[in-house]
């Protein structure tokens, strides 16, 4: 769990490098959200090959649905 959140902090900060005072526009957001979902199947040891949807992944794992976690 430690080396997800490692990880997803060094994916944000690298997509949004000198993005500091910018608006992120929805493509960054999207582009976040595909960088999570890479992780969690990599830490489930599943390729994307083996078509597992992402609402089973993240049960598997244990993530809150993106909506529900950045709307509080």
């Amino acid at each position: 769990m430690l080396k997800m959140m490692n990880s997803r902090v060094v994916v944000r900060r690298t997509m949004l490098c000198g993005k500091e005072c910018w608006s992120v526009k929805n493509s960054h957001v999207w582009k976040m959200r595909v960088e999570l979902m890479r992780m969690l199947i990599w830490m489930c040891e599943h390729t994307r090959r083996d078509e597992i949807r992402n609402q089973d992944i993240r049960a598997k794992v244990g993530v809150a649905p993106w909506r529900i976690r950045y709307e509080k």
